[in-house]
């Protein structure tokens, strides 16, 4: 082994503090949860090219010490209720050449299946890990139909629990929502618990500083994320929905399934996305301040379009440090499916399916990790 996310209706959540490691109880399905008939946009990507062979080497890793108290390696990903082969992300996991800091994941059925990951990833990275979920016995259920009954979906943020002491979080329902025509609107807010977004405090004992870390998962059926990224650092006041503005903390981490591009139909970066990105902060937009964040793959392409283009989807993750300052990148993997089944076959010997008949009451629907890829990268805290 190898190492032990301004105006209209608002619906929501408020602020919470509870302690991040009590189990929640099984909610199973409820059937006042909001079901969506519209068209969902395929959220899913192109498959991978052939499966390297068992032996690949690692994922190209930073040449940072794994003690290091200069950077926090964080990993994002829509996890898909983990009804697929979702161990194979924390095979990845264990081949890095140091331990996952911080893990933003999305979809995630509930706070009893987070601390079944949270637990995976403690036995096969050899140290401690917790997490926290938007809601711990969720009131809403996937619009999708792979699994029946259909699961309970909810955000979480998992960390490192010998470096990050969990300080507090904060939840509330992003904008997006149907219009009540038949269509899809901005203006108001979905109150589903799929949607909703965790930002949680932690303190990092070993770099003396703090983190904030927020995952997210917008409308499936409309890019809100403009607003949303907005409201994400400015804060709401008022509503079910207020929350705090974005502290000014030593790292601020967002990330998470945005449910839209960086791009447009004409092939330009779309405004949210000019707006949060600090390489592009000459672009102004929407009448705001460039918001100061870093993304990995910008840094990495150096800012070529035809890079960005190829390198993103519709997940993201961003950072930035205090005084609202780009953080500094490295290391940055878009995490393939065929990542995943090397690093199963690599440390357990054999790509294995990671759930069983009668188990959590599916099976695997295909052996990749997921529906979404994984995105990992360093961010420096100067």
């Amino acid at each position: 082994m190898h190492r032990f996310l301004l105006l209209g209706l608002l619906v929501g959540c408020g602020g919470q503090a509870a302690e991040p490691n009590v189990t929640a109880e099984d909610s199973g399905a409820d059937t006042t949860s909001v079901v969506d008939t519209g068209v969902a946009v395929d959220d899913s990507v192109a498959p991978d090219s052939a499966a390297p062979p068992a032996d690949a080497p690692p994922l190209d890793t930073p040449a940072d010490a794994p003690a290091s108290a200069s950077s926090v390696l964080v990993y994002s990903v829509n996890i898909e209720n983990m009804i697929f082969d979702w161990k194979d992300l924390v095979h990845v996991m264990e081949r890095d050449a140091r331990n996952v800091d911080v893990l933003l994941v999305q979809q995630m059925t509930d706070k009893k299946r987070l601390d079944e990951l949270a637990d995976f990833m403690s036995a096969r990275l050899g140290e401690k890990y917790a997490g926290v979920v938007a809601q711990n016995n969720p009131t809403d259920q996937r619009f999708q139909g792979e699994v029946t009954p259909r699961p309970t979906v909810t955000t979480g943020v998992i960390w490192r629990a010998a470096r990050f002491r969990y300080l507090s979080h904060e939840s509330w329902f992003p904008f997006g929502d149907r219009d009540g025509m038949g269509g899809h609107t901005c203006a108001t807010r979905a109150p589903h618990s799929g949607y909703e977004t965790i930002r949680v405090r932690l303190e990092d004992t070993l770099a003396k500083k703090e983190v904030a870390a927020a995952s997210l998962r917008h409308w499936t059926w409309m890019d809100c994320s403009l607003v949303n990224m907005l409201e994400m650092v400015d804060g709401q006041k008022t509503g079910a929905s207020a929350h705090a503005p974005m502290p000014d903390v030593g790292l601020q981490l967002v990330g998470g399934d945005f449910n839209g591009p960086a791009f447009d139909s004409g092939g330009d970066y779309k405004c949210w996305y000019r707006v949060m990105v600090a390489g592009l902060g000459g672009e102004m937009c929407a009448s705001h301040p460039n918001l100061g964040f870093a993304d990995p793959v910008y840094d990495k392409c150096k800012g070529d379009k035809a890079c960005v283009s190829a390198e993103s989807n519709i997940d993201f993750v961003f950072g930035r440090i205090q005084g609202g300052k780009p953080a500094r990148t490295a290391g940055y993997n878009l995490i393939t499916y065929a990542d995943g089944d090397a690093a199963d076959k690599a440390v357990t010997g054999s790509d294995q399916l990671s759930n069983r008949i009668g188990t959590h009451g599916f099976n695997d629907v295909t052996s990749n990790y997921s529906e979404h890829r994984a995105r990992r990268a360093l961010f420096f805290y100067e």
